[in-house]
C-alpha cells in the first residue's frame, strides 16, 4: 500500500513540474508575442503567481518587477508587490523589501496585504 501512495505522489510531482515548465516558457512567449492587449496583464500576474508559488525568488522578483512597470494601476498591483517585496526578502535585499512593505503599509493600512506588510517590518527591522 505505502508503495502504490509513493509511487502516485511521485508520478504526481513529475507531472506538476512538467506543467510548471511548461506553463512559464509559454505565458512568457503569449506576453511577449501579445504585448498590448486585455488579456497581457493577467497573463504577466499568472507568471508572477507560478513563480512566487514554486518559491523561486529571482523568477519571481523580475516578473513582478516587470508587472509593475507595464500595468502600475492593474488592481492587482498590490498583490504583485506584496509579491515582489517577499521575494526581495527571500533574496536578503532587505532595503528593497522595507521599501514595498512601507508603500504597501501607507497605501492599504486596513487590508489583509497591509497588516502583513506591517508585521513583516516589525519582523525585519
Amino acid at each position: 500500500m505505502r508503495t502504490v501512495i509513493v509511487l502516485i505522489l511521485l508520478v504526481a510531482g513529475v507531472i506538476y513540474m512538467v506543467d510548471y515548465l511548461f506553463i512559464k516558457e509559454n505565458f512568457q512567449k503569449l506576453i511577449d508575442e501579445h504585448p498590448s492587449t486585455k488579456y497581457s496583464p493577467m497573463l504577466q500576474k499568472f507568471l508572477c503567481d507560478i513563480y512566487y508559488f514554486f518559491g523561486d525568488n529571482k523568477r519571481t522578483a523580475k516578473t513582478c518587477e516587470i508587472f509593475l512597470k507595464k500595468y502600475p494601476d492593474n488592481r492587482d498591483a498590490l498583490e504583485i508587490m506584496f509579491r515582489l517585496a517577499t521575494a526581495y526578502e527571500g533574496l536578503d535585499e532587505r532595503t528593497k523589501a522595507i521599501e514595498l512593505y512601507k508603500i504597501i503599509v501607507a497605501t492599504a493600512p486596513q487590508t489583509s496585504y497591509g497588516n502583513i506588510a506591517a508585521r513583516r517590518l516589525e519582523y525585519i527591522r
